[in-house]
């Protein structure tokens, strides 16, 4: 014990050294090439082989140094400890943290109160110990060394063990300062009972990482320890909606088994203890040979429909390298703050699948979300066709890993997205058999049959018309075909109501809507089905029923008519979406009114009429100045009230012009409002004249 202190306290500079440049490679991405070339030197002359190797690794690891890489690094804290991408064979006496005691419960703090170097157990095999409740390892330790082993896993050093696990989307190193395990007097060991050493060091790796070493666990599930000791795919069923077929299916893959109980109870009849997980050790026919991780040497048989009946949950991990040849893994941020604003995929991180070959592949892709001190938070994957607004499948859970299996068709693609309800890192692995299988990060701005909208509604006076909730003009250009389906998402981020409204965009009184549901929409999501005349503009308004909301949307418009190109551009229903305009408020008290005002230069104008006050019956008209005919003009008396009438939009050539307003009747204490759009810069003139008193 003391030699190793001196040792750790000396530093074993060389060591130490090389953690450093680790460090500076991967994290802090700089390594000073001469400091580098001087540690070689030092290395070479030490003649230490352990050394000699890990540098190797070092400099391989150096020359491949990807994206992927690197986010290995940055993220390879947990519970606040290092954890590098490192193989156990090649760290050597790399040493990432420092010595830290384990946590026990009150109870085992009483019963184990020495330290002292470990021997073998009395044991013939693997068995839980009674004191921890570690089940799912100790069933995940059982079946992976009868079917894998272990030997790759731990790597000793002298005083140092190093111990390889699976989590934070990589092959990860945990380093041991010495074959240290909890034992009392008589030798009897606070940790799994085996008579191999690394079946111990391999359990305090996992109590370290997986539940921030404190023993005093409830333990997880065996389909995620298994993951953490193997890397194999995890998946969880409960027993009463899979049929053995299902369960045959895994089994020819060569899979793992284990089986949980129900935690509340038990079918006395099979002696089976609560909430406690069971290793299978093999299926023969139909028969399941299942054992209790705390009782050694015996085995329970039992029929399928007894397994289905005396156990709630079936843990399966099987190696995708099996049944593919080609692996990729892509690692992303999930920031909920982003990917979270609405209740559509198309907010998610996305990767597209497409098949450029004739025959159909199939595709295993895995989401692991990395660990965290947040347990059981939900996580969804789901898979859309082509680029559909509505996915195809959504599978979620709460244990941290999501996987799916597909099939992508000849020629065409699938995409996968991911949810999260909280931000996290995560891993997608995806594995295939086809090098013509390309997968790649998407975006919707890459679809030109997709358009994805974007606005924000803010507070406005009450005063003003929904002609300035946000809008947007678009098309759908097609060379051959004069009609398509169009599919529309429309999501907000508030609890209030909205309305989706769509136009012709010569529609310009907005008086024939080709789309408005009913109703406001009471929910922050709604879809939309409609067919639309290709190569014809149109507008869609984006309404929320607050008048004081202050909230983001969304809008989605998709076409699955190939070749077609969806181009939007912003636009207002208010003064015509025309870059210069005014607003001016009329008294009603006189009969006649006339406005002069003036343009720049021949432009479009675009003029609405409305009454918030009380209701009017007026005729209005423009007229060049000095001219008795109108340029445009109400069809004769016509109603106004809160919603605007627009008068038929008009190309002005004169610039001074004047705008005459008459009503049936006066009506001294209201108003009207007046809107006028165009394309250049105008004024009104001098003061309103009232030509009834002329």
């Amino acid at each position: 014990m003391e030699a190793l202190l001196a040792v750790e306290e000396t530093g074993n500079d060389l060591w130490k050294e090389l953690k450093e440049l680790y460090w500076a490679q991967y994290v802090q991405n700089s390594v000073d090439k001469v400091q580098f070339e001087r540690y070689v030197r030092k290395v070479k002359s030490a003649d230490d082989y352990w050394l000699v190797r890990a540098l190797l690794a070092f400099s391989d690891s150096r020359k491949a140094c990807t994206f992927n890489s690197r986010f290995e690094w940055l993220t390879m804290q947990a519970h606040g400890r290092q954890y590098p991408p490192l193989a156990s064979k090649d760290a050597g006496k790399l040493i990432w943290n420092a010595r830290r005691e384990f946590r026990y419960a009150e109870p085992q703090q009483a019963a184990y109160k020495q330290l002292a170097r470990p021997r073998g157990d009395a044991v013939a095999d693997i068995q839980q110990h009674p004191d921890l409740g570690n089940c799912s390892m100790v069933c995940a330790l059982i079946n992976v060394k009868r079917t894998c082993g272990t030997a790759d896993m731990v790597a000793d050093c002298g005083d140092v063990a190093q111990v390889n696990l699976f989590f934070n989307g990589a092959r990860r190193l945990v380093t041991l300062h010495r074959a240290e395990v909890r034992q009392n007097m008589r030798r009897e060991q606070l940790a799994v009972l085996s008579p191999d050493m690394h079946d111990k060091l391999i359990e305090q790796a996992y109590f370290e990482v997986a539940h921030g070493m404190n023993y005093e666990s409830m333990g997880s599930n065996t389909a995620m320890d298994t993951y953490m000791l193997c890397g194999w795919f995890p998946l969880v069923v409960e027993t009463s909606e899979v049929d053995f077929p299902f369960v045959q299916r895994y089994l020819a893959r060569g899979a793992m088994l284990a089986l949980g109980t129900h935690a509340t109870r038990t079918i006395d009849s099979f002696c089976l203890r609560k909430n406690h997980d069971y290793a299978v050790l093999d299926v023969c026919g139909t028969v399941f040979r299942i054992r209790d991780p705390l009782v050694a040497g015996n085995v329970i048989e039992l029929a399928w429909e007894d397994v289905r009946t005396a156990f709630h949950l079936l843990y399966i991990n099987w190696d995708a390298h099996t049944q593919c040849q080609l692996y990729e893994k892509f690692h992303f941020r999930y920031n909920s703050a982003v990917h979270n604003r609405f209740m559509s995929w198309l907010n998610k991180p996305t990767y597209r699948v497409v098949n450029d070959t004739e025959s159909e592949l199939p595709v295993y892709a895995l989401f692991e979300r990395h660990l965290s001190n947040r347990k059981y938070d939900n996580s969804i994957v789901g898979v859309i066709s082509g680029e559909n607004l509505v996915s195809d499948t959504e599978e979620g859970n709460n244990i941290g890993m999501q996987w799916v299996e597909l099939t992508v068709p000849p020629h065409s693609s699938r995409i996968l997205f991911y949810h999260s309800n909280t931000n996290t890192n995560c891993t997608l692995h995806l594995f295939s058999n086809s090098p013509r299988l390309k997968v790649a990060k998407w975006s919707s701005a890459e679809s030109s049959r997709l358009a994805v909208l974007d606005g924000c509604w803010q507070p406005i006076s009450k005063n003003l018309t929904f002609t300035h909730w946000p809008a947007f003009k678009f098309e759908i250009k097609h060379p051959e075909t004069d009609g398509v389906h169009v599919s529309l998402q429309f999501c907000w981020a508030n609890e209030h109501s909205a309305a989706l409204f769509i136009y012709h965009a010569s529609d310009y009184r907005y008086e024939k809507p080709l789309l408005h549901r009913p109703g406001p929409l009471p929910f922050p999501q709604a879809f939309f089905e409609l067919a639309l005349d290709t190569n014809t503009p149109y507008v869609v308004l984006c309404q929320s029923m607050d008048v004081g909301a202050d909230a983001a949307f969304q809008l989605a418009i998709q076409t699955e008519k190939q070749g077609s190109v969806i181009s939007t551009v912003p636009t207002s229903r208010a003064y015509g979406g025309l870059r210069f305009h005014t607003s001016k408020l009329v008294s009603t008290a006189a009969k006649r009114i006339e406005l002069p005002f003036k343009v720049s230069r021949s432009t479009d104008l675009h003029i609405t009429l409305y009454s918030k006050s009380s209701p009017l019956v007026l005729k209005c008209a423009v007229f060049s100045d000095g001219s008795d005919e109108a340029i445009t003009a109400t069809p004769g008396f016509v109603p106004i009230n809160d919603y605007p009438y627009v008068l038929p939009i008009t190309f002005a050539k004169e610039r001074s012009l004047v705008l005459l307003i008459e009503l049936q009747d006066t009506v001294p204490d209201s108003t009207v409002t007046i809107e006028i759009g165009s394309n250049c810069a105008f004024n009104f003139c001098g003061h309103d004249v009232d030509l009834a008193r002329v």
